[in-house]
């Protein structure tokens, strides 16, 4: 059971950390200080180890919406409604882009949810399309902000 979650910590859950950390830097007009991304990424990383405990899925979710506020919010003071929006759309973006690919992905591969859930590995395979069209959105509303010479803090 530990070993499972240490690969899904290392396979899945610090990629989509890193990305997801990008993204509200893009969103939130901030530099990408590559510091600042680990610390959060690895921090929010760790409180996704909350699904260890018989928690509601809802309830996972809310106290990962809670630690990703905190922690963006004690690292980069900006105004927590703006971190609150980033947040929100982060994770409406990885709901999004999960509904989509998954289905696709669980289609085409022939494999069931619960297996494709139940490893690591696959579990790690069937979030990396959702990782990558978010990272490729954070890519271009950085480039975006760039452009349109927005300063950045």
């Amino acid at each position: 059971m530990l070993e499972k979650e240490a690969l899904n910590l290392v396979l899945q859950d610090i990629p989509e950390s890193i990305i997801e950390t990008m993204f509200c830097f893009a969103f939130l007009n901030l530099r990408f200080r590559w510091k600042q991304i680990l610390v959060i990424a690895i921090l929010l990383s760790l409180t996704n180890m909350v699904e260890l405990l018989p928690l509601a899925t809802g309830v996972r979710i809310i106290i990962l919406l809670i630690g990703f506020v905190a922690y963006l919010k004690v690292f980069t003071r900006k105004e927590l409604s703006k971190i609150l929006l980033a947040v929100f759309v982060t994770f409406f973006l990885a709901a999004a882009g999960d509904s989509v690919w998954s289905p696709f992905l669980l289609r085409v591969t022939g494999i069931s949810y619960s297996y494709a859930y139940s490893t690591p590995y696959l579990r790690a395979l069937f979030s990396y399309p959702t990782l990558l069209t978010i990272l490729i959105v954070t890519y271009f509303l950085y480039r975006y902000k760039k452009k349109k010479l927005i300063k950045f803090e």
